[in-house]
């Protein structure tokens, strides 16, 4: 590969827009979902008062609400100490040690919860709220409060493929009551989960979509990325967690089977400043198997020789 300073991002091509194909079944699910006002408000939000839109939109919100986050944003836990191991600010100080890092073989992931399992989103890291106020808010409504509202706060291991959790997020969504069957053996209506979903976590739920749409009232993606060739710097470099280049070093980001959907389908990654020439990378982010990306060439004896 020519020398870094002359690379520069190439232009990727972009799929459409992640669009639900269901229509929300009533209420707000139809709301938020058709009427992108009432799910964004251009006015500020204070703490004491809410943009009117957004109020009368929680207002008619009823049912199952369920909230994901994206890359890194669940919380994990040791499954025997129940300790946290994503992202203590132990951990990030160097105070703690902890190992993120995926067994290469399919089994690995399947009995990764007997070591490591998610148990909620990442809600803040300290004083930088994620979504903390947003479930504050939909916590304290009056239809949470009579019972007509449920919210969930979906945690899942970003690690792991994306068939793996596109099928535990199914699993999920069956089991919620906006999903349950009345006693002639329909579903009760409205029907479906509404799913406020964040960059990967959107495109976990679009996979569930295209499979198993009666799950759904509605989806709201939020920065659901089409592409994202920065993985490539964590991917080759690795990145720092707080003050610790320890947790998610280069060899633990390449076992992350996520990383790699995050990567442009046709390669358009790199080109030379000068030349133009275009520097694809190679391999496959498909949501069913992943094939990592050989960024580490294995040193031949004639290598070592050298």
């Amino acid at each position: 590969m020519p020398s870094m300073p002359n690379i520069l991002s190439g232009n990727v091509k972009t799929r459409p827009a992640l669009i639900s194909n269901k229509a929300a079944a009533s209420g707000l699910a139809g709301a938020a979902a058709s009427q992108p006002k009432a799910a964004v408000d251009p006015k500020p939000i204070n703490d004491g008062q809410l943009p009117s839109s957004l109020q009368a939109a929680m207002e008619e919100l009823t049912g199952d609400v369920v909230i994901m986050g994206g890359y890194r944003g669940s919380i994990l836990r040791a499954t025997k100490t129940k300790r946290q191991v994503w992202v203590p600010v132990k951990v990030g100080l160097n105070i703690r040690k902890v190992d993120l890092e995926v067994g290469l073989e399919p089994e690995d992931e399947e009995r990764m919860e007997e070591t490591i399992y998610p148990s909620g989103m990442l809600t803040n890291i300290g004083p930088v709220d994620i979504s903390r106020r947003l479930f504050k808010r939909l916590n304290e409504c009056e239809n949470a409060k009579s019972g007509k509202l449920r919210v969930w706060d979906y945690g899942y291991d970003w690690r792991l493929s994306p068939h793996l959790l596109a099928r535990k997020l199914t699993k999920f969504l069956e089991g919620l009551p906006s999903n349950q069957p009345s006693k002639d053996g329909s579903v009760q209506a409205p029907g479906g989960a509404l799913v406020i979903a964040h960059s990967l976590g959107g495109l976990i739920t679009r996979h569930v979509v295209n499979h198993r749409p009666e799950l759904f009232s509605g989806v709201i993606y939020a920065g659901v990325p089409q592409a994202c060739v920065n993985i490539l710097g964590p991917l080759r470099n690795g990145d720092a967690v707080l003050l610790s280049q320890r947790v998610l070093t280069a060899q633990v980001n390449f076992t992350l089977r996520t990383s790699f959907v995050l990567l442009p389908e046709d390669g358009a990654c790199f080109i030379d400043i000068k030349t133009r020439e275009k520097y694809p990378t190679t391999g496959s982010n498909t949501a069913g198997h992943p094939v990592p990306t050989l960024l580490y060439p294995r040193k031949t004896q004639s290598s070592k020789a050298a």
